[in-house]
């Protein structure tokens, strides 16, 4: 198994994705997910007329320093309002996908519909087509573009959501294996398939064993972050709840054949980042963020502890 981790963990020291690209030199990794999570907005680089020339600067980029972008997780944005903001979300996310092409990514995720306290009542038949409807704005470019579009679980302490004590009872998010196999089902299409965060998972406190070994070869990327149980803190493997001997053992008698990869950005936390807000201090602002270059060895470590969790279970692969 390969590890990657994403150009989220240092792209508030950077401008555009290459800059980005250059950052993880020394950093152990050498394979990389796209991060277009932050692009939905009329400034975005993907809402621009020259939006290609970003993503061919990240790909020279890699190229020449022998990085690889392996996944990618599409922008964030609002389901339910209707009108040019839904527009750009479509948009930009078409445009992530026809990205993931140019780059050679197989697979992007892109977060499933849920309602909240703002949102409609669905009812889970609601709940279902909502994400039929929504995944379906998306198939014209998945099948021109032969890119791989991954629904992931999620948990309701994010969104606000009741908890829900067992599958198929969900209307708000996909919480549990059988839900997200339910809605491949339900749409019957051989590109989508899911992302298993285990992180989100974490804080429900699942059995991911079983959740893993439910998915089987409908599981095509990890999302590897940790937390304290609580809240979406996105830290290290070994440093919260997480039973890794748990994950590792679902992933190998899954069959799983994805990469490793990291959504753990947090491994040295920066100021104001959500859900977790530092204390605020007006009067100096030194050490508000870490430097770019401690942050640097803070992946740097990372990639040290997903190599020790693979080599444990000798499926490390550089």
């Amino acid at each position: 198994m390969k590890l990657a981790t994403t150009l989220g963990d240092l792209k508030a020291y950077a401008n555009t994705p290459a800059e980005t690209v250059r950052l993880f030199e020394g950093t152990g990794f050498k394979l990389l997910d796209f991060d277009f999570y932050s692009m939905n907005h009329p400034d975005s680089i993907l809402m621009q007329d020259d939006w290609m020339r970003y993503i061919e600067d990240a790909a020279n980029e890699a190229a020449k320093l022998g990085f690889r972008f392996v996944q990618a997780h599409s922008p964030s944005g609002s389901f339910f309002k209707k009108g040019e903001a839904y527009d750009t979300y479509i948009k930009t996310t078409c445009r992530s996908i026809e990205a993931c092409k140019f780059l050679g990514i197989e697979n992007i995720v892109v977060h499933s519909v849920f309602a909240t306290g703002n949102g409609p009542h669905l009812g889970r038949q609601g709940f279902m087509e909502a994400n039929k409807q929504f995944y379906s704005e998306f198939i014209p470019t998945m099948e021109k573009t032969d890119v791989n579009v991954l629904i992931e679980n999620s948990s309701e302490t994010n969104m606000g959501m009741p908890v829900d004590t067992a599958p198929g009872q969900s209307e708000g998010l996909f919480y549990y294996a059988e839900d997200m196999l339910e809605l491949l089902d339900y749409m019957n299409h051989p590109l989508l398939h899911v992302c298993w965060d285990v992180g989100h998972a974490a804080m429900r406190d699942m059995d991911q064993y079983a959740a893993l070994t439910t998915l089987g070869d409908q599981l095509r990327a990890l999302h590897i972050q940790d937390n304290f149980g609580k809240t979406d803190d996105h830290i290290a493997p070994l440093q919260g709840v997480l039973n890794m001997d748990e994950i590792m053992c679902g992933l190998i008698d899954s069959g799983y054949k994805g990469y490793f990869t990291f959504e753990a950005s947090n491994i040295i936390r920066r100021t104001n980042i959500w859900p977790i807000y530092r204390r605020e201090w007006t009067r100096e602002t030194r050490l508000a963020n870490p430097p770019v270059e401690l942050m640097r060895k803070g992946i740097g470590l990372l990639y040290e502890i997903g190599n020790t969790i693979l080599s444990a279970y000798d499926v490390y692969e550089y």
